[in-house]
């Protein structure tokens, strides 16, 4: 079966490619048709040559949303004509942390887009355990984008203490994890953002404050403090802004090594925590709070393009103002 694909050729360079693949979903598989993906920063940053561990050429796509065509022997959850969602991690099963239900921290793992094919596909065989059932309510636009709301739902949960929280970076994932967090009770949240037009749409959507890099008052002090950009100068800040016995969470990817203010952590206990992925539970609970209407994804939605308009999608998510794009496959 031929297929269209959306590939990086190279840095800087995004395509519609084909390719062929299998058309019948071998035991415990599951063959979907691919209606929306969507283009995360991690995307951006492989396609522009930044990623700490991927480089073009790659099929690209983690965050995807699609409805079962057939399905393979052994596969007994979903039907034909089911909605869902694919988690993209790809754990080992049965090392320590997958045995105790941390699947996101296996190290065996890999993840589509990155280590493994992406699923940035018209059609894709998956194992049927990778899916996750949507309500048929549900937009498939809209169902794409539990994949970054899970991501921002674990985030926010790693972080104990949220007295009073700090976002760096008011993107998809930032503006996901502000809603996450205030589901999750927490106290005032001050965003820092560059862009205003994501600052306004921060406060609209409960953030306390919004300010640009450098507009708060010296010497800020949160208990947690959440880095979604994860630069040098960004993780520096965090870490001189967390308060005694405060944590930062390094949600988004850096580029490589950089350095963190670790007298002032290391004095006053500062705990720096990794984000990464999600075990698939949070994957239902982003998909359940799509369902509930209780987290507003659409108003995030910057525009979805056409697959033969690839180029465009990929431009436009690049652009500052921009939160979350998607394309639409055939």
């Amino acid at each position: 079966m031929r297929v269209r694909q959306i590939s990086f050729t190279g840095v800087g360079r995004v395509a519609v490619t084909e390719a062929e693949v299998r058309e019948d979903p071998g035991d415990g598989e599951v063959l979907i048709a691919v209606s929306h993906v969507g283009i995360c920063g991690s995307d951006l940053a492989v396609l522009g040559g930044h990623h700490p561990w991927t480089r073009p050429p790659v099929v690209t796509g983690h965050e995807v949303s699609g409805h079962v065509l057939a399905t393979g022997p052994g596969a007994h959850r979903l039907q034909p004509g089911d909605r869902v969602v694919l988690n993209p991690l790809r754990a080992c099963g049965s090392c320590a942390r997958c045995r105790q239900g941390a699947v996101n921290q296996c190290e065996s793992a890999a993840v589509r887009g990155y280590r493994l094919p992406g699923a940035a596909m018209t059609r894709l065989v998956v194992p049927e355990r990778e899916l996750h059932r949507v309500p048929p309510q549900v937009p498939a636009e809209l169902a794409c984008c539990a994949e970054p709301l899970a991501a921002a739902w674990h985030a926010a949960g790693r972080a104990s203490q949220l007295d009073e929280v700090a976002v760096i970076g008011a993107g998809s994932i930032g503006l996901l994890l502000l809603a996450a967090l205030r589901r999750r009770g927490a106290g005032p949240i001050t965003v820092i953002e560059p862009d205003r037009g994501k600052r306004e749409l921060a406060r609209a959507r409960g953030a306390g404050q919004a300010a640009a890099p450098g507009g708060l008052p010296p010497e800020p002090r949160f208990t947690a403090v959440f880095d979604c950009v994860c630069k040098p100068a960004t993780l520096d800040w965090a870490g001189r802004a967390a308060s005694a016995g405060g944590t930062v969470v390094a949600v988004g990817v850096p580029s490589g090594p950089v350095v963190i203010p670790l007298p002032r952590m290391q004095r006053y206990e500062v705990g720096l925590l990794g984000s990464g992925l999600y075990p698939p539970g949070d994957l239902d609970t982003g998909i359940s709070l799509i369902a509930a209407q209780a987290v507003d994804v659409a108003g995030l939605i910057s525009g979805i393009y056409p697959l033969d308009r690839v180029a465009e999608a990929y431009a436009r998510a690049g652009q500052a103002d921009s939160v979350k794009v998607l394309v639409a496959m055939p």
